[in-house]
């Protein structure tokens, strides 16, 4: 075997020499100025690791979860030896996926802390039940073997909590009528977020509280919808006028109830229906159905919510040329009596368009609506904003990693699939904080490249921590969902290591080196780090052979950052 060493002094040149491991020689002088040291071991398929050999990976917590929420505990690992571990600066652990139903989401991969042994996650998340087989690796830099320890992790389905009634502007009614709007409710956990019931068959029964008067319709006691969270209610009456407080009570299929109550006021006098409501604008892609449905509600003078058996029927005022609304244009009102729902129809070409919503009481009185709206592309639309490529880089100069933004048509946590285009659309990226007298400089609105903004020349002019957050703005003038990262800027920091990227072999004596030794310039914290005035010296410290033939030449740099050298 071969043990060579390159020296980098910044300052001046040795001649390389060669030294026979029998004879001992002494090491070369050192240089007065700094001086970094790495040994290479030739034809040998790896580096032995700089941890003790009885080192290994431990967990500290035991993590578990609830889909779709961080892990409670979040893993904590440690590197456990027999004797003081202590890794250098830029050792990382990963948290790797090995089987599970889905994916690992959040920060999975992270630096050592400030007892230079243990790793501590903070916000892992797993987005379907299931038990998950994990990885830990931890690397340390200049060591090829990684110290690795697997754990099974179960991630169990949310369970709700609560019951919340949904609907919006109260409930009223007359004696005897169906309540204006029927009451929808949602299994809810402690934060209000909807969390299916686990078989999805709980059911909801509601009862007067007070006064007890009577409470009737065709279905006192519901099951759940097909979303597996809501109950809705259809004909729900109350036969006496006044302020009641109605209970509902759901039943999981675990056994345990959750409740909750809300008000209902029945007046004497029964409004009629006088005006309509757009509910919400509609959305559509051509030939396919909209996305939002154009949804119109019948309505007092109050702006309440009136049933009535009527009618409705989109009529095309103005379109797109050759465009037209095709489908169901003709519907009755929905089980609630309120509303009437157009999920059936589709716009057939893009562009802008005007129609019509004319309904028909009961009682022969007409009433119309008109709806502007626009149709877009069939093609996927950009829906948020995702990262490629994050920066990396030190204060003061530009980065060395610039970011890569893009627009996605889907996103899913930090995921960054279906790149969409998107023309003329804008981005601006700035800091939400930053440290004292701390900036971003540069160009900060790139523009569009095929769906991608590429930043070139950002820095950041202090070191320290910095919340960054993209504004993309669409050529509609609407704005997407902002993009919010943090970057920690060092200081300038000086080359301090060498890292081997490409290990050299010899397929025999006096060939050439294929592939050729390749040696990286790196800072404390892991990042190439530049240094064009720096003399590089290649000498063997140790050998099997007495026929080492001198390599030759001063190694040459491989990137014009001369960070990297051959």
């Amino acid at each position: 075997l071969q043990f060579l060493y390159f020296i980098g002094t910044g300052k001046k040149r040795r001649e390389i020499t060669q030294k026979n491991v029998l004879k001992n020689p002494p090491p070369p002088p050192m240089q007065p100025l700094r001086t970094i040291l790495l040994p290479i071991l030739l034809w040998g398929p790896s580096i032995d690791a700089a941890v003790p050999v009885d080192s290994k990976l431990v967990l500290r917590t035991s993590p578990a979860g609830v889909a779709g929420r961080l892990m409670v505990p979040q893993p904590i690992v440690e590197v456990v030896g027999s004797g003081t571990v202590a890794l250098p600066a830029g050792s990382v652990c990963e948290m790797r996926l090995l089987k599970g139903p889905g994916l690992l989401s959040g920060g999975l991969r992270i630096g050592v802390g400030a007892d230079d042994k243990s790793f501590a996650f903070t916000d892992v998340e797993v987005g379907i039940p299931g038990v998950y087989a994990v990885e830990f690796a931890v690397v340390v830099p200049g060591q090829v073997n990684e110290i690795t320890s697997s754990v099974s992790i179960d991630v169990a389905k949310p369970i709700p909590t609560a019951l919340k009634l949904v609907t919006n502007n109260g409930l009223l009614g007359s004696p005897g009528s169906p309540l204006i709007p029927q009451p929808i409710l949602k299994l809810t956990d402690q934060s209000g977020i909807p969390t299916p019931d686990p078989a999805s068959n709980a059911t909801c029964t509601i009862s007067m509280q007070s006064p007890l008067t009577t409470l009737y319709g065709q279905a006192i006691q519901r099951t759940l919808a097909v979303d597996g969270v809501t109950f809705e209610y259809t004909d729900l009456r109350i036969d006496a006028v006044g302020v009641h407080t109605v209970v509902a009570n759901a039943t999981l299929s675990i056994g345990y109830k959750v409740s909750t109550t809300f008000v209902v006021v029945v007046d004497q006098v029964r409004q009629l229906p006088s005006k309509l409501v757009l509910e919400s604008t509609p959305k559509a892609a051509a030939g396919k159905l909209f996305s939002t449905p154009i949804s119109v509600l019948l309505v007092d003078s109050l702006q309440s919510p009136v049933p009535d058996d009527a009618k409705a029927v989109i009529l095309l005022i103005s379109g797109t040329r050759g465009g037209d609304i095709v489908g169901d244009t003709s519907i009755d009102v929905d089980v609630t009596k309120t509303r009437f729902v157009f999920e059936n129809v589709r716009a057939t070409l893009q562009g802008r368009y005007d129609v019509k919503v004319l309904v028909t009481l009961s009682s022969g009185v007409t009433m119309s609506l008109p709806i502007s709206f626009d149709v877009g592309s069939a093609l996927p639309q950009p829906g948020c904003v995702c990262q490629l490529q994050e920066p990396r880089g030190r204060a003061g100069v530009v980065l060395v990693q610039q970011p890569i933004l893009a627009l996605s048509s889907r996103c899913s946590g930090t995921a960054c699939t279906d790149l969409v285009s998107s023309p003329n659309a804008t981005i601006f990226l700035h800091t939400t904080s930053a440290p004292p007298n701390g900036a971003l400089q540069g160009q900060t609105s790139p523009p569009i490249d095929t769906g991608r903004y590429q930043f070139s020349n950002l820095l950041f002019t202090s070191p320290g921590l910095y919340h960054l957050t993209a504004t993309v703005r669409l050529s509609s003038g609407s704005l997407l969902p902002e993009f919010n990262t943090t970057l920690l800027i060092d200081t300038v920091l000086l080359p301090s290591e060498l890292l081997i990227s490409t290990l050299p072999r010899q397929k025999g004596p006096s060939a050439a080196f294929e592939p050729p030794l390749e040696v990286e310039l790196r800072s404390l914290g892991g990042l190439l780090s530049p240094d064009p005035a720096a003399v590089w010296d290649l000498y063997v410290i140790s050998t099997t052979s007495v026929a080492v033939q001198n390599p030759g030449g001063q190694p040459r740099p491989v990137d014009g950052g001369f960070s990297r050298w051959r």
